[in-house]
């Protein structure tokens, strides 16, 4: 494989939603060594935040993961971010601005989702601009760190007419999802974080 020279040479592939976030079961800190990417098509995710804020619950949404360069430059309006590709070298790695990278990709791998979720790292808590192609798609980002988890319910939940909130949960996590489709033993997922906000 040759050393990448544009945006869209960089291997973004679609993965499993699994692979995609990296999750353990039952873990509560971010996984600081994890430097996968990709994107998926997810059903159903949860995105956490603290319990005096609402918890956006969204229904087919194409998730971006992404790595944020960890001594990347500190700005306001955007994330440096750091991909490594070991196809090329060990410790191979490029860097792209997000503003950047969204615009190359998001063509590329949106289809008709409801909404456009980055699990992204923001350790400087810059605010994101609505990406040009997203145009009246919502776009979630991040403050701070984005921790993934699954949950597998064993026993259904009680649960309201469509989307809205749960007040009784069995299968542990956060209480606030709801979907009438969801079944036993079937797998959603939570991205936490300090605050979730749109993309304006």
């Amino acid at each position: 494989m040759q050393p990448i020279a544009r945006i869209a040479d960089i291997p973004f592939f679609e993965k499993p939603p699994r692979e995609l976030l990296g999750i353990v079961y039952g873990r509560e800190q971010p996984e600081l060594e994890y430097y996968e990417y990709g994107y998926g098509h997810l059903d159903l995710v949860c995105l956490v935040q603290p319990d005096n804020l609402d918890q956006p619950i969204i229904r087919n949404a194409l998730v971006l993961a992404l790595h944020s360069a960890d001594d990347g430059e500190a700005m306001t309006d955007d994330i440096e971010l750091e991909f490594f590709v070991d196809e090329i070298a060990e410790d191979y790695s490029v860097t792209v601005l997000l503003s950047r990278f969204l615009e190359v990709w998001l063509p590329l791998v949106a289809r008709d989702e409801a909404a456009i979720v980055l699990a992204l790292c923001n350790p400087h808590r810059a605010r994101m601009a609505r990406p040009v192609f997203a145009a009246g798609v919502p776009v979630y980002y991040a403050l701070g760190d984005v921790v993934a988890v699954t949950v597998t319910v064993h026993t259904p939940p009680l649960f309201l007419r469509d989307v809205g909130r749960s007040e009784d949960f069995q299968g542990g996590g956060v209480n606030n999802y709801a979907v009438t489709e969801y079944c036993e033993g079937r797998e959603f997922f939570h991205l936490h974080a300090d605050r979730w906000l749109l993309a304006e």
